[in-house]
């Protein structure tokens, strides 16, 4: 990619996202469990990212621990995260909706930069992405406050989907 290969991933990554999350809801709501979800998830990533490791280079990427014996806990930590970070936006998904959850769960780039500060004494900021991340927070706020007068799928009421014969969710009459 060119230089702006990082741009193109992110972005691309974004809209994958935003898929995933728009049809997870639906999964949600079909009543997958979130834990549910992110082991069908876990299996078919077991399938596909070991066979991309295997055709990269096979199992060398482990000889990581004869130079950096210590990169164990770094993974383990690592992965903890990401799990736990998968299972809070389902479950943020399936209690509220897809396009909340991920509004909210863009202000992940503040912590990212809190994180890389506290672990690593990196300070990966200039100005304009420090506006950047004030206009986020903002942006959190209006979601978080504009958000409470939008029912939860509890107050809403199932009827068949014409076109599946499944449950889909529909504001009830007040």
């Amino acid at each position: 990619m060119s230089q702006y290969g990082w741009f193109v991933a992110a972005l691309g990554a974004a809209m994958l996202w935003g898929a995933s999350y728009a049809v997870s809801e639906k999964v949600l709501r079909l009543g997958f469990s979130p834990a549910g979800l992110l082991v069908f998830n876990g299996m078919l990533a077991i399938m596909m990212y070991g066979t991309v490791m295997w055709v990269q280079n096979g199992w060398g990427t482990f000889k990581v621990f004869q130079t950096h014996p210590h990169a164990i806990w770094w993974l383990m930590f690592v992965a903890v995260l990401n799990v736990s970070a998968n299972f809070m936006i389902f479950y943020s998904i399936g209690a509220k909706n897809a396009t909340l959850a991920s509004l909210i769960e863009i202000s992940y780039p503040l912590f990212t930069a809190f994180f890389v500060w506290l672990l690593f004494r990196q300070v990966q900021f200039n100005w304009t992405v420090a506006a950047g991340a004030f206009l986020i927070f903002s942006g959190i706020v209006c979601v978080f406050v504009g958000s409470r007068s939008m029912p939860s799928p509890l107050e809403m009421t199932i009827v068949p989907d014409e076109a599946e014969g499944a449950p889909i969710p529909k504001v009830a009459a007040p």
